[in-house]
């Protein structure tokens, strides 16, 4: 598989630098260790067409998208991630916290390809054996329809929230490196950051968990329930309530099926992320932040709930999906 993967989705060239990354976490799981089961089977499985690899760790951030810890480790070495990522050309992050925000980072600076795959489990190999070029289809259409869409209108059982998208730009997740550096594996997604900030007009209410809260200038402002543990950090900073992005993944079109990790379910359906933004194309980054403990990116899925979401483009209302269910394909 490894060997399909860094040929259909990286372009993988003789001599390029590898890195394959994993966090050590306080709390194991058997999900933690299958996922330092397949680093080592992955690298070993390279090392024998590719010399050029690297196996590197580093100690959990302990929440997604928070940055990394200033060392890392090759075997017992101890060393930086500014020197691992040198001249590096290829990363897979198989991680307990998603390591997305600062891959995007050093990406940038370090122009590698990476997947983050925080949370992946036996059970997700369905979705890697997906035809790319059939997800990539499915995503297109939707990115099409979000790109100049002035607004959506997400309707669910019992609330609706109105999302402003005015000067917003959708985004594609669809395995394929174009416009971006860091994807997801399993991969599926087209997503947006909405509009951000006191002029942003998105408003409403979204449900989270069973809880009610109110959504003003695309920001959570308050929730129904006294005492709730989410509002309770928001009040001490507000940006970890800022609405991050809009998420809606093509892979239960392909009868996928949700398995209880984010990484996969959010490709699944509908996904809705508060906190920083700034490495999916948005504004709010961790300087934003009150506190540095308080940086995060955290998806919220909903494949339940929801009677249509309507895609507002000028006069044209398109609904792009109704009853849990896409209609545009």
């Amino acid at each position: 598989m490894i060997k399909k993967i860094l040929n259909d989705v990286f372009d993988y060239k003789k001599g390029d630098k590898i890195v394959i990354l994993h966090d050590i976490i306080t709390k194991k799981t058997s999900n933690y260790f299958y996922r330092i089961d397949l680093a080592d089977k992955w690298y070993s499985e390279i090392k024998k067409f590719e010399e050029n690899v690297f196996l590197i760790k580093y100690k959990e951030t302990g929440s997604h998208n928070s940055d990394f810890p200033t060392h890392c480790y090759q075997g017992s070495k101890e060393t930086t991630f500014e020197e691992v990522f040198n001249e590096t050309k290829i990363v897979i992050a198989l991680t307990e916290f998603s390591a997305t925000a600062p891959l995007v980072k050093f990406s940038n600076k370090y122009e590698f390809k990476a997947a983050s795959m925080p949370g992946f489990n036996r059970e997700m190999l369905p979705a890697m054996n997906i035809d790319i070029n059939e997800i990539k289809k499915r995503v297109g259409k939707i990115y099409d329809l979000l790109f100049d869409a002035e607004s959506l209108n997400i309707v669910f059982d019992n609330t609706e929230l109105f999302v402003d998208l005015k000067d917003c730009f959708p985004k594609k997740d669809d395995g394929h490196f174009i416009k971006t550096k860091v994807i997801n594996l399993p991969t599926g997604e087209a997503f947006i950051v909405p509009k951000e900030g006191i002029e942003s007009k998105t408003k409403g209410f979204l449900p989270i968990l069973g809880n009610l809260y109110k959504i003003s200038s695309n920001q959570i402002v308050s929730c129904n329930k006294e005492n709730d543990e989410l509002m309770e950090k928001i009040k001490l900073d507000p940006m970890v309530g800022n609405i991050a992005e809009i998420g809606l993944g093509v892979l239960g079109s392909f009868g996928i099926k949700p398995v209880g990790e984010v990484l996969l379910d959010e490709k699944v359906g509908l996904h809705i992320a508060l906190g920083r933004s700034e490495h999916l194309g948005g504004h709010v980054s961790p300087k934003e932040f009150l506190d540095s403990k308080n940086v995060w990116h955290q998806d919220y899925v909903f494949l339940k709930g929801i009677k249509e979401i309507i895609v507002n483009k000028g006069n044209k209302k398109t609904v792009l999906m109704k009853e849990n269910q896409y209609t545009i394909f």
